[in-house]
């Protein structure tokens, strides 16, 4: 799919992938509308899109709130027009403890957030794109889903529940002209990431050697849309998650135990 003409809509735009990808997408000439909690950071990135020449428009979302999808679908439709390409972005970790560690506030925050609202905007504007005949979703998952580890359940649920819609999806709309792209980026230089390195030895010492840049997932996925790929995993080392996965809850079980509720 062509990306240049196009109006995008970048949910968690304000750091991290959704802000890389806003302005590749901004760079290879989308109309990109980008949405997040922080206008003042959003602010930023449109003012980064519109000095490289690129058209761009800040919309703060909560996407924390139930109901909050279907709000952001309707400003975007009567502010900046229909929307071709939909990347549900915005993520929260709900936490890094373990399962009953977590508070019902953290619990429906992470699927609010990672779940719920981007469900929710992605069936709200998706019926203009197959009427229209293009159009694309773009779901930032997480190379997790494959290498299923403690202290992150109700993400990596959450990210899983999002892949697994996406691949329904594609049956569904064979032939619409509609195509279904999931990222499923493994450790890249996002602020969530550094907050983890900084506060947990452990994670670093184990993420730290495969850390990528949002910068090269971002061209990555742009290249993808324009190919109309279904998937891209970034960095490429966790790309054996897919093929392995039956196998590494049983694996990662054992190795995580150390930091299980006998820690």
């Amino acid at each position: 799919m062509q990306i240049s003409g196009r109006h995008a809509l970048v949910t968690g735009a304000s750091s991290g992938i959704g802000e890389t990808l806003a302005i590749e997408l901004a760079a290879r000439g989308a109309k990109v509308s980008v949405a997040a909690r922080r206008v003042e950071k959003l602010e930023g990135v449109v003012e980064v899109i519109r000095r490289a020449g690129g058209e761009a428009n800040a919309i703060r979302a909560d996407l924390s709130l139930p109901g909050s999808g279907l709000e952001l679908a309707r400003r975007v439709r009567d502010d900046f027009g229909h929307v071709d390409i939909l990347v549900n972005n915005a993520g929260v970790s709900g936490g890094v403890n373990q399962f009953l560690e977590k508070s019902p506030a953290e619990i429906r925050e992470c699927v609010e957030v990672n779940f719920a609202q981007p469900m929710a905007l992605t069936h709200q504007l998706m019926p203009g794109m197959v009427e229209r005949g293009h159009g694309c979703l773009v779901s930032i998952a997480t190379a997790s889903v494959f290498f299923p580890t403690n202290l992150a359940s109700v993400y990596i649920a959450t990210k899983r529940a999002l892949a697994s819609i996406d691949e329904i999806l594609r049956i569904e709309l064979a032939g619409s002209g509609v195509h279904v792209l999931t990222v499923y980026p493994g450790p890249v230089d996002t602020p969530m990431l550094t907050k983890l390195m900084a506060t947990d030895h452990r994670a670093a010492a184990v993420l730290g050697p495969f850390k990528g840049t949002t910068a090269k997932l971002a061209k990555l996925t742009a290249r993808a849309i324009e190919r109309e790929r279904e998937s891209v995993v970034y960095p490429a080392q966790f790309s054996v998650g897919r093929w392995v996965s039956p196998i590494m809850g049983t694996l990662m079980a054992r190795l995580s135990a150390p930091l299980g509720l006998n820690r």
